[in-house]
This record gives C-alpha cells, structure tokens and sequence, in this order.
C-alpha cells in the first residue's frame, strides 16, 4: 500500500511540475525563414554594392537558409536577428556615373556586405525620437531650432537635412551593417569633356575605403557617424578614351600628377523605420538630391512582407555631398517552430517543484 501511495504522489508531482513548466512556456518566440534583399544608394547614381537594378532592390540577399525569430504577441511582432542573416560577397563591379556627377568618371567597387553584425532586433517604437525628428548639423533639432537646417545637415561639412516621420507604430530601430573591400574611382581630370580620348581626356585616379563599422551611417543610430579616409592611390592621373557615360574604355599613365587624390568621406544617418523619410542635400554637385521613401508592414501573425528604409547625408573632398539612403525589403515566411521562454517566476516554480520531488523520492527510498 505505501508503495502505491508513494507512486500516486510522486505521480502528482510530476504531473505539477508539467503544467507549471507549460504554463512557463506559453511565452514563445517563432522561428520563421526569411527572403529578401538589402539595398544601399548613394546620391542618384551609385548603389551599394553598385549594379544596374533600379532602387529599391538590391543586391544583399539572405544566406542559404537565413532564419529570424519573433517573440509571440501582437503585431507588428519584433524581428530578432542572430546576426549575418544577409551578405553580398566581394565582386569587382563597374558602373559609369559622369551623367549624375561631373566630378566623377565612374567608380569600380570590390566591396562585400553583411547585415546585421550581431544579435540585433527591430521592434515596434524601435526608431527613437519624436512623431517627426528633424536631424541635420549631427543632431535633433526642432525644425525652427537651427535657422541652416535646410541647408546644412550632419556631419563636418555635410550640406543636407533628414526628416523622420512616423506612420502607424513607429517600428524599427538601429541595426547596422559592415561593408568591406575597396573603391577605385576615377574623376574628370579636366580637359575634354567626355565622349572624349588622348592627351586632353585627363582620368584622376582616387581611393576610397570604407569604414569597416559601417554603411555610411545607414542604418546607425541618431547620431552616429562614419569617417573613410580616401588614401591616395599610386596610379595618379591618366589619360585615355572615356565614354559619354563615363566609363573608362583605356587609359594611359601620365607623369603630370603622381600619385593619386584622396577623396575622403564623412556623414551621419538614422535608423531603420517602416515610417517616412526625407532626405535632402542642396550642394550635390549634378544639383539638388531630395528623396522621400516610404516603409510599410503588411505581416499578420508575423507573416508576410514588410519594408524598412533608413537615411544618411555624406560630404567627399572631392566629388561632394550626396543624399544617402536604404531599404530593407524582407519577406517573414510561416513559422517553423517555436522556441520557449521561460520567465523568472516560471524557473523559479520549477526548481521547486523538481527539488521537492527529488526530496521526496529520497525519503522514501531512506525508509525502505
């Protein structure tokens, strides 16, 4: 009889410690595949990574088998990121440019990208600042706080202004990228203007590498920052047959300037936002750059697409300021599972309920 007792309470207990542990685990997040694309513009004319598909696609994609997680709730669920969900590997790439910049031929870029560095998430209220944040001169201001900033924006030198507004939750947040490799740009030496070739087509040769902490600001933080150093190249200036484009056909060492410009970059950005964004810089050298781009969330139950977009305003020594921007195009498939969250109380009921079990059984074991 003390036998079957002991089983029915021993059986009581574990059947305790099941529905404490259910209940425990109600709160869950769901593992959901993820396809997509990153997109990165600089100015009117340079994507990044630079290709010819028209914005806002991109070349970013997801990895073989990128996964995200979303805690369970209402919606907009947050999206929850381990970190490199979606990559661009280094390929060299070269797009003429000179019809939207005329201090530049074209830019040949080797750069890789992958988003986001580290366990980041996007969540409802996730963009920070007011209803509508005004940013430029490297801060928030109030739109009649800073009587230049239509004018002149964020970063040293930057001429350009950024206007966040919300649209329905306010959703997304700092969530930043690293790009790497390098830039070879060549600028309109002077001379003929092109379809040009021979000795007056004058090709000048710059540098640009990229911040290894950054996309340029896109993306980053109210705030933050980023500085490219634009080295001197040791090829200096050419000369050579360029097309109308700007795309560099040949070109022919000269001793007239060795070695290379520097061209060096600064600027700020902000966050990623469902919401919309203005962005504005009156300075660039082809004229005005003002963009207004839009996200939106048509996910329910954490399913479906939803687009984010994040800004940045950037200055070079040589070829000017640009306004700057991203999109994030992403597509939360049906959930593959669920991983449980268990909360502080729900832990602590279950080290209970196991020590008292544990003790029990012992005692009865002692007795026998």
């Amino acid at each position: 009889m003390t036998s079957i007792t002991t089983k029915l309470r021993l059986t009581s207990l574990l059947v305790a410690f099941a529905f404490v542990a259910g209940l425990a685990a109600t709160a869950s997040a769901s593992v959901h595949p993820l396809s997509g694309n990153a997109r990165y513009q600089v100015g009117d004319g340079l994507p990044i990574p630079i290709g010819f598909t028209p914005p806002p696609v991109g070349k970013v994609l997801p990895v073989p088998g990128a996964v995200i997680s979303q805690p369970a709730g209402a919606d907009p669920r947050a999206l929850v990121f381990a970190g490199g969900e979606m990559k661009h590997a280094v390929v060299p790439f070269v797009i003429p440019v000179f019809a939207l910049n005329p201090a530049v031929f074209q830019v040949l870029t080797s750069l890789g990208i992958t988003v986001p560095l580290g366990v980041e998430s996007l969540v409802a209220g996730g963009r920070t600042g007011a209803p509508v944040v005004h940013y430029c001169q490297g801060q928030i201001v109030t739109p009649t706080g800073d009587p230049n900033c239509l004018n002149a924006g964020a970063g040293p030198g930057v001429n350009g202004l950024m206007i966040y507004t919300k649209t329905v939750a306010q959703f997304g947040g700092a969530m930043s990228g690293r790009v790497f490799g390098g830039a070879d740009v060549a600028l309109f030496g002077g001379g003929s203007v092109p379809p040009c070739t021979g000795a007056n087509c004058k090709i000048a040769m710059a540098l640009a590498s990229p911040n290894s902490t950054g996309t340029g600001g896109i993306g980053n933080a109210f705030g933050g920052s980023g500085m490219s150093p634009g080295a001197a190249p040791p090829s200096g200036q050419l000369t050579g047959m360029v097309t109308a484009g700007g795309l560099v056909v040949t070109a022919t060492p000269t001793t007239l300037m060795n070695p290379g410009l520097a061209n060096p970059a600064s600027g700020g950005g902000g966050p990623w936002t469902t919401g919309m964004l203005t962005v504005s810089v009156t300075a660039a050298l082809a004229g005005a750059e003002v963009f207004v781009l839009t996200g939106g969330d048509s996910r329910v139950s954490g399913v479906g697409a939803i687009s984010l977009v994040a800004g940045s305003v950037s200055n070079r020594g040589i070829s000017g300021p640009n306004a700057n921007r991203g999109w994030l195009n992403l597509t939360v498939g049906s959930p593959l599972g669920a991983l449980p969250s268990i909360s502080g109380p729900g832990i602590a009921a279950l080290v209970g309920l196991m020590s008292l079990a544990g003790g029990y059984a012992m005692r009865q074991r002692n007795r026998k």
